[in-house]
């Protein structure tokens, strides 16, 4: 994952996620969405790429979600990859996510 500055927002930083997101990587997946979070209004997640995730990645990513959330800012994703998605919607966290509709 990392970051990209040059967005279709640019005071939003943008977040591009792995391939594959797992239990191993969600330390670092969170201290770059928290870095990514400081201080901005809306955070940008490119998780177009995701072709692999595992339960404590969505549940890193909704716990952002929710910090995010209750700082004031916002988390929008750029092309959910359908594994994202689909792994969202097996967990019944698609709405936790933003992911819904």
């Amino acid at each position: 994952m990392h970051t990209d500055a040059e967005t279709d927002r640019p005071d939003s930083p943008l977040v591009i996620l792995d391939a594959s997101i797992a239990i191993d990587g969600v330390a670092d997946l969170k201290e770059r969405l928290l870095q990514a979070m400081d201080g901005a209004e809306v955070v940008l997640v490119d998780a177009s790429e995701v072709q692999r995730v595992d339960t404590s990645a969505i549940q890193a990513l909704c716990a952002l979600r929710k910090e995010l959330a209750e700082s004031g800012a916002a988390l929008e994703w750029r092309a959910p990859s359908p594994a994202l998605t689909d792994g969202a919607h097996r967990l019944g966290l698609t709405d936790s996510l933003g992911l819904a509709g």
